[in-house]
């Protein structure tokens, strides 16, 4: 009877949950092997693979979130570049489609140091203001600050340094009036 047909297995909740603690643990995959670090993504892929096949409510797209954006760290370690920015761009849609503002900060750090690191510079600095904004919409000094670092980075590597300048005195402003001495100096 098997060899009769085609037959297609939907994936199990229960299996998939514990896959899914398994692989993406707090494991800090830059101190895997390269081996780990292949294994690892292999295994994703099948999870991901199981994601895109199944009906899924909040809890599913904010596990298949998380899951895309440590695929998308795999990817960006072992450098294909492209495939973990297609992982984080994916991974941003379902952030901001369910409003999980931690998650599309993150996704869009990430987007930026990649697109930084591919020195993609237009993109990136539009990836840090975004992050900029929503920070600024929080309140949120101290990573405020962060963005400004990040974007009188992106412009001292892109040779603008009077743009630098400017948003590295931003930076050094906010941690001054937060008396974050570490982060003055």
């Amino acid at each position: 009877g098997w060899r009769s047909g085609v037959f297609e297995f939907s994936p199990e909740r229960k299996l998939m949950d514990f896959v899914e603690r398994s692989i993406i643990q707090d494991v800090q995959v830059d101190r895997l092997s390269l081996e780990q670090k292949i294994e690892r993504a292999k295994a994703l892929d099948g999870l991901i693979g199981d994601y895109r096949e199944m009906q899924r409510g909040e809890r599913e797209n904010r596990a298949f979130a998380e899951v895309l954006r440590r695929q998308g760290d795999l990817r960006y370690l072992l450098g294909e570049h492209d495939e973990a920015r297609h992982m984080y761009e994916e991974s941003l849609k379902i952030s901001w489609e369910l409003g999980d503002k931690s998650g599309v900060l993150i996704l869009l750090d990430q987007l930026g140091k990649l697109a930084h690191l591919t020195r993609k510079y237009d993109g990136a600095r539009k990836l840090y203001e975004e992050r900029l904004k929503i920070f600024y919409d929080l309140g949120d000094k101290s990573d405020m600050s962060w963005s400004l670092h990040q974007l009188g980075l992106l412009a001292q590597n892109a040779g603008e340094y009077d743009e630098a300048r400017k948003f590295y005195q931003q930076s050094l402003k906010i941690k001054e009036n937060l008396g974050d001495k570490s982060g003055m100096s």
